[in-house]
Order: C-alpha cells, then structure tokens, then sequence
C-alpha cells in the first residue's frame, strides 16, 4: 500500500506517477484508489488478500474533498477493477488512473448541457475485462477516456483502439497527459482538460449552458 507523489512540486520523484508500467516489467497486479468507494471495495478484497499486489493512493486527491466522494454506486466489478457511477445513453466517459477529478468534472458539465452520460473508472494498473465499457459505447457510439498516468505506454490506448471497432474513429476521445522534460522539475502537475474541444470532437452542441475550456 503506497503513496503515489503526484502533486508536481517534488520534481522527479513525483514523475513516478506511473503505476500502470511498473506493474507491467513485473507482471503485478497493481490498483488505484480515487475515492472512498474504491478504497471500500478494493481494500476489502485486496488488502490482506495472499499473494504480491500494490494498491496506490494519490496525494493529491487524499487532499481533495473527492477522495471521500460518495456518488450514486451504480456497479462494481467482481475483481474491484472496474466501477460504473452514472448512467446515460449521450456518451461514455471513462477515468483511468488517478483522473477522477477530471472526469468527474467533465461529467458534471455534461450533465448540466443536457446530456446524460456512462461514467467508468477504472482502478486496475493492469488490462482487464472491457467488455461492459464496450458494451456502453456501443450504444452511445462516443466514447472520452481521460488518462493522467505520467507514460507513453498506457493500458487506456488498448480501450481506445478497442472502442473504434464500436464506434467512429473521431467518436472516440483519448485525453492523456502531456509528457515533457518539465515532468522532472518542480512545477504545477495540473492535468487539465478542454471540456469545449471534447464536446466539438464528439459532435455534441450544448443544450443548456454555455462553458469555456
């Protein structure tokens, strides 16, 4: 059980946050805890459970109200990897890593434009089974991934390529971090999002508020 240094400041030891490669050159089985509905459920099943796992906790969010969210619980996976917080039938919306701040956003907005949204996160570090985010993007036919996993190599591009046999290539929206030289210097580590170029890419006009970004 760790604590994934992901607030910026700290320079390259906060590059680390990166758990998703580190599972993959050990072949482990590595989770994230984004709220406390993940912490629940994965502490649970996970934490005194045998065998070598590594469950991460992100700084940031330990710092932010979010970390103790408790929004409707639509389903759980059996393996505690995959949860679902919303239903819709606009679009599908799924967080990998330690992204829920944004996807929550991001969710939000839509909701407030009139549209009603499938809200995925993902809290494996490891591929798992994609058949109920498939299956919800197959019946929105647009799918945004938001991934904040400091890696060129990410599981998220696996769903993505994935989604495009279910959806339209442009129907599906990979937003990852931006990583550059600056990852290892101290620095804001804000993993921001244009909630206005998601919507334009997607082909979905606000129906009730205007937003910026």
């Amino acid at each position: 059980l760790q604590i994934v240094v992901d607030s910026g400041f700290e320079g390259p030891q906060s590059s680390l946050n990166n758990l998703p490669d580190v599972c993959s050159i050990g072949r482990l089985n590595g989770f994230s805890i984004s709220n406390a509905h993940d912490s629940e459920a994965i502490l649970r099943k996970y934490l005194i459970r045998p065998g070598f796992r590594i469950i991460s906790i992100s700084q940031r969010l330990m710092q932010s109200n979010l970390m103790a969210w408790l929004g409707e619980k639509v389903t759980i996976s059996a393996d505690a990897a995959l949860y679902q917080y919303t239903e819709g039938q606009d679009a599908t919306i799924v967080s990998f890593n330690f992204a829920f701040e944004q996807s929550v956003d991001l969710v939000g907005t839509m909701q407030k434009c009139g549209y009603k949204p499938d809200f995925f996160s993902v809290a494996s570090s490891h591929p798992i089974d994609w058949t109920p985010i498939l299956e919800s993007a197959s019946r929105t036919k647009c799918m945004v991934i938001l991934d904040d996993a400091k890696s060129i190599n990410r599981i998220s591009h696996q769903l993505a390529l994935a989604g495009r046999d279910v959806c339209a290539n442009e129907k599906v929206v990979l937003v990852p971090r931006l990583i550059s030289d600056r990852n290892l210097r101290p620095n804001p580590d804000q993993f921001e999002i244009a909630s206005g170029l998601i919507f334009q890419r997607l082909g979905l006009p606000p129906r009730a508020v205007a937003f910026g970004g």
